[in-house]
C-alpha cells in the first residue's frame, strides 16, 4: 500500500473559521467526503454557538485562538495546532473536490523533498463555476515553468513565478511542516501574508510541487475578507509592499498599477 493512502496519519485539514459563514458546513461535507480519509480540526479567533454547533454536530476537534491579532495571527495558531507532518488550512468558504488530498498526497510521496504542494481552482460565484477569467489567466501564465515539470527546485525558478503577482491559491496550499520547520506567516500583512510567504519559502531548499487540475472551487462573495480588502484598498497597499521587495522602487509602482487591473475579474 502507498504511503499516501494512510493520511490519517499524516495530514490534517485545518479549517479556518470566522464568525458565522453560511458556506462552512459545505466546506466541512466536502473535507468529510475526500476519497482519502484525513484529520479535521476546526480553529477559530470567533468562537460561537453556530461554529460549535457545527463541529459537535460532525464531531470534529474545535480550538479556539484567544490571542489573534489577525488573520496572519489566525492562520499561525492553526497552522501550529495541526500534529500532522502535512497540514492545508482550509478556508471555510471553499468546496474540495473529493480527489483533492489523495492526488496532493500522491504529490508528497514521488516528491518528499516537497515544501508546498499546491493544485489549479475554478472560483465559485453563487452557483456558477467560472474556470476562467482575466485573473485566472494571469496567474497561469505566471506559472508557466510547471508546462515542462511538476515540481520547481531552482530558488530562481521558485521566485520567478512570484515576480509579477502570486499564481498560488492559498486555499489550495498543502504544507509540509517537517520540511518547512519553523515557518510562520508574516503578522504584518492582513491580505498577503500568502505571497510574502511564498517569497519566503522560495530561498529555501525543496520544491514548490503543482499539481493543475481545478481540484477546490474558491467562492467569491461580498463578504470574504479579499472582497473587502479591495473596498478599503489594502490590496492594492499589499501588493505594492511586495512587488517593492522584488523591483526597484520605480519599476514597482508601475507593475502594481498594472496588476491592479485584474482586480475588475476577482
Amino acid at each position: 500500500m502507498n504511503n499516501y493512502k494512510k493520511t490519517s496519519r499524516m495530514h490534517t485539514f485545518a479549517i479556518l473559521a470566522y464568525k458565522q459563514s453560511p458556506f462552512l458546513e459545505e466546506c466541512i461535507k466536502s473535507l468529510l467526503s475526500q476519497k482519502v480519509k484525513s484529520d479535521i480540526i476546526i480553529s477559530t479567533s470567533t468562537p460561537s454557538d453556530f461554529i460549535e454547533n457545527l463541529a459537535d454536530k460532525y464531531n470534529i476537534p474545535l480550538y479556539v485562538n484567544k490571542k489573534s491579532h489577525g488573520i496572519a495571527t489566525d492562520w499561525n495558531y492553526a497552522y501550529n495546532i495541526s500534529k500532522t507532518e502535512y497540514v492545508t488550512l482550509a478556508h471555510q468558504d471553499d468546496i474540495y473536490t473529493e480527489d483533492y488530498l489523495a492526488k496532493c498526497m500522491k504529490k508528497a510521496e514521488r516528491h518528499p523533498e516537497n515544501l508546498i504542494i499546491f493544485t489549479g481552482y475554478s472560483e465559485l460565484y453563487g452557483n456558477e463555476i467560472v474556470g476562467n477569467n482575466l485573473l485566472l489567466l494571469i496567474k497561469k501564465i505566471l506559472l508557466f515553468p510547471f508546462l515542462f515539470t511538476k515540481k520547481l527546485n531552482n530558488k530562481l525558478l521558485k521566485k520567478s513565478i512570484l515576480l509579477l503577482g502570486s499564481p498560488i491559491s492559498c486555499p489550495g496550499v498543502t504544507y509540509n511542516k517537517k520540511n518547512l520547520q519553523n515557518f510562520k506567516f508574516d503578522e504584518s500583512f492582513s491580505i498577503n501574508m500568502d505571497w510574502n510567504a511564498w517569497i519566503q519559502l522560495a530561498g529555501k531548499k525543496g520544491s514548490f510541487v503543482y499539481d493543475s487540475a481545478k481540484l477546490f472551487l474558491h467562492r467569491i462573495h461580498d463578504e470574504a475578507e479579499t472582497s473587502k480588502a479591495f473596498a478599503d484598498n489594502r490590496r492594492r497597499d499589499e501588493d505594492l509592499r511586495i512587488f517593492k521587495k522584488l523591483w526597484p522602487k520605480p519599476l514597482a509602482s508601475l507593475i502594481a498599477k498594472i496588476y491592479s487591473i485584474s482586480y475588475k475579474s476577482a
